[in-house]
This record gives C-alpha cells, structure tokens and sequence, in this order.
C-alpha cells in the first residue's frame, strides 16, 4: 500500500451516543475561562458559549461535572457538536473565524488538573464551515497527559474555545450542543464522477464491479449524448448495475460566482477565483457580495470593471482583514432561477431514467459553489443532499471529508475530494488513511479517467487496488451515496 494505515482494532459502525446533553444538562464556565467577558449559558438546546474580547491565547468555553460516580470513556471516541456563529451582520451562517476548540478530560473536581488528558487545537479548519458540525477526538489521539489519567473514571469534561490572533472581531460565539462517546465508526468511501463521460462507464466501472463496487454518477441532463459522454441508455445501464445516479443543476451554470477579495486605500479589488471565468459585469452595475466573514466587504456595490477576471468596488471603512475571508461571491441567480435550475435537473434525470438507484435528490452543485440563499432552496426543492468543493469539515481532514454520525447536520455542504489533473493513487490513498483515523466520509470525484482525463487509468486503478487491501482489512467499506443515506 502507498500509505500505511495506522493500526488499531478495526471500529464498529455507529454506536454513538451521547452522555452529555446541554438542553437537559446545566453548562458551566471554569477557571480555563480567562477572556474578557467570558460567559456561559442555556440556549436553544446548547451551552452558548461567548467571549467579547481578549488577547490571542485567552479561553472561554463550558465544562460539566458528574455529580455522582465518574464517566468510562476509555478506549472510546469523543465527538461533540458545535455552532461556530459569527455575530457581525450580514455573516449568518458562515462560522466564526480564529477560535480554536480543545478537549480536556479531567479525573478531578472542581478546578484541579492533577490527572487529565488534552486534544488541544483540535483543527484550525472550524471557521470554514456554516452551521452545526461534528468535531472528533479519536481515541488515543491526546497529546497532553497529567499526573496519572484513567479514563475509566473521567470526572469532568471541558470543551475549551482558544481566541487565536487570527480573530477577526472582539465578539464570539460558539454553541456546544452534546458531547458523545463511541462515535468512531467504518469508514465510508464513495467513488464519484460528474457529467457522464464515457470512461467512468468504459473504464471505471468495469474495474470497480471487479470488487463488488458500485459508485455514484451526477448526470448532467443537457450533456446527455454528446461526444464523450454517456448516452441515457448507458445511464440506465448503469443504475441497472446498481449506481446511484444524482444530478446537478439543469443548466450546469454555478448559482454563485467565488470570488477573492482585497480592499486597500478605500478600494476593494474583486478577482473571480475561478481561472478562466469571465464575470461578464459591466462598470456602473450594482452588484450584490455576499458570504465574506468580514461585514465590511458584504453588501450592494456599483462596480467599475477593470478586466475579464476582475472588478473594483468603493469601501471606506477599513476592515479587520484587509483580504476577505469566508467565502465570498456574486449570487448570480434569483430565488426562482435557482428553484427552476434545481428542480429541472432533478425531473431531467426521473424523466428519462427508471429504478431505485435513480436518486436526482442527492445533488452536485455545478463548480462546488453556493450560498445561504441557494441552501435555503435545495431543501425547498426536496433536495436529500447536496457535495460541493467549498467547505472545510473537521480536524485534520481539509475540506474533503464528514463525520458519518453527524453528516446529516449539513446536508446541503458535503466536502468532497476532488481528482484533478495531477491527482496521483498516493494522494488519494492518503486521503483514505486519513477518513480511516477519523471513522469519517470520504466522498471522491473526478470526471474522466484515462488520457485526457482526470487521472491516468494505471494511477485510479493502483488507488482501487489500495482501498481494497483496506476495505478487506476491515477498515473502511466501499459505497455508493444511495447506500450511505439507506444508512441512516
């Protein structure tokens, strides 16, 4: 194998359950809480923790004490649930930016940290993802020992929230909803491709079914039929076989343009993040920017054109950051151009396919692009889920992989891996080691296979071959995402 997977006991699936809840469990701040303001209290079914100022390295945060008796989380993954939220206006939804959380498991009382263990800066990746996430503690993962732990006997839980010198306003905010033992499960590895070209079918496929494996398609209904891609018939062939086969929006077009941002002097520089992508504005043109961490760049501008891949907008006000962070971007499409773009591309795929693996409603968004607003009509539209390539997901992982026991929190911003020109069957693989360590999902994508494509046939069938030594070591199982739903 290129990438030696770590060895432990094999995990079960599933199993997760959680032992602390904070909408029936009453949350605490602890001495660790040194921020300015730090506070702590009941909300919505979760501790909502805050800090509204503090130097770089300062913590705020919850803790819960057993009262009676102690907690045997030996051998066991820790998980919890969190809601980075992000106070500024016009940023709902888009995460905190520079907080990083830490897990601490205390054998003592009160304030004592005689015998513990720390997972500390548990991923700096949290400011990426919009809304409730899963963040994991593998077992055996702790770096920080104290005294002579026994996890057998945990007193005390602490969820420790770091202020880093990164953080782009005083205020913060973060939501703990439960705290979960046994939450490792298999991982779950998905083979994708988008817009039917004829290798998935005349090289992927036959390879993969020599393993038993199905994959998932996302039939670009326009694209049906023209050189290079698979006919309707071969699309029903391959649900026949047992694919899952998806859909992206109708007209293939991304609802939003990403863009970057960077303001000097009163002047903000917009550059079109997708290479090659001509914006098509014109100056004068007031155009909407959304989805930036920083308030300051968000909001209605007129715009002067300064080239096919960028414009300028006029901003006075300094922001905290002089380049955005987040996510920011042009929504290009209305509410009803959205819900038409979606909804076409699902009855395009039910039209002209038949049977159970023809499942239009696990979605793709075309360029991995999105917003709030195009979120909002995915579930409208009866969307299940929706992959992009524009979120991050949790500690270790970059922006390819979810935790099988939370996906569901997010279902309309699912990572994925993405095969690209230069992917070679070692970094796929290394992609897979590392959903192994987290139990996690593992969706990865391409296009084509073979010359001209994506990746060269000899590198995705050496990446087949590893994830099969893996999947017969009883690390991970091989899946299809009509499979990985039914699982839950």
């Amino acid at each position: 194998m290129a990438n030696a997977v770590i060895p432990r006991k094999a995990p079960t699936q599933g199993g997760a359950s959680s032992f602390i809840d904070f909408s029936v469990d009453t949350p605490a701040l602890n001495g660790f809480a040194d921020a300015t303001g730090a506070a702590c209290v009941q909300s919505g079914g979760a501790a909502l923790c805050s800090m509204t100022g503090g130097a770089a390295g300062t913590h705020f945060g919850v803790k819960l004490e057993k009262v009676s008796g102690t907690w045997d989380l030996s051998d066991q993954c820790i998980a919890f649930d969190a809601e980075f939220l992000n106070a500024g206006a016009g940023n709902a939804g888009y995460g905190q930016k520079g907080i990083f959380p830490e897990m601490w498991l205390c054998m003592d009382s009160g304030t004592t940290f005689t015998n513990y263990v720390r997972f500390p800066n548990m991923g700096s990746s949290y400011n990426k993802i919009p809304g409730r996430m899963t963040i994991l503690a593998p077992a055996g993962k702790f770096t920080t020992i104290g005294g002579t732990p026994n996890l057998k006997a945990v007193k005390r839980v602490e969820i420790r929230l770091q202020r880093q010198a990164t953080a782009v306003q005083a205020l913060h905010q973060v939501k703990i909803y439960k705290i979960y033992q046994r939450a490792m499960s298999r991982a779950k590895i998905m083979i994708s491709f988008d817009d039917q070209y004829s290798t998935a079918y005349s090289a992927a496929m036959p390879y993969m079914a020599a393993f038993g494996w199905t994959g998932t398609m996302y039939a670009q209904a326009n694209g049906a039929g023209a050189s290079g891609r698979m006919t309707w018939t071969d699309l029903q062939s391959m649900a026949d076989a047992g694919w899952a086969i998806g859909a992206p929006n109708l007209s293939h077009s991304p609802f939003v343009l990403p863009l970057t941002l960077s303001w000097s002097a009163g002047l903000v520089t917009a550059t079109v993040s997708a290479a090659g992508v001509d914006h098509g504005l014109a100056s004068g043109q007031l155009i909407p920017i959304v989805g930036a961490y920083e308030p300051e760049f968000n909001g209605m501008y007129q715009i002067t054109v300064t080239g096919a891949n960028t414009f300028t907008y006029a901003q006075a006000a300094t922001p905290v950051n002089t380049t955005a962070s987040g996510f920011p971007c042009i929504e290009w499409m209305n509410d009803a151009q959205i819900k038409a773009n979606v909804q076409g591309g699902l009855r395009a795929v039910s039209k002209n396919l038949r049977g159970a693996n023809v499942l239009p409603e696990i979605f793709s968004y075309a360029n991995g692009a999105f917003s709030d607003l195009v979120v909002a009509q995915m579930a409208e539209s009866g969307v299940l889920s929706a992959r992009t390539t524009s979120t991050g997901a949790f500690p270790g992982l970059g922006a390819f992989a979810y935790c099988t026991e939370a996906w569901n929190l997010n279902p309309y911003r699912l990572p994925s891996f993405q095969i690209d020109g230069s992917t070679t069957a070692a970094q796929i693989l290394a992609a897979v080691d590392m959903a192994i360590q987290y139990g996690a999902a593992l969706e990865i994508y391409g296009h084509q296979v073979g010359a001209g494509g994506d990746i060269a046939a000899v590198e995705f069938n050496a990446a087949c071959d590893g994830i099969r030594a893996r999947e017969l070591s009883g690390y991970c199982d091989v899946i299809n995402k009509r499979q990985f739903h039914r699982l839950f």
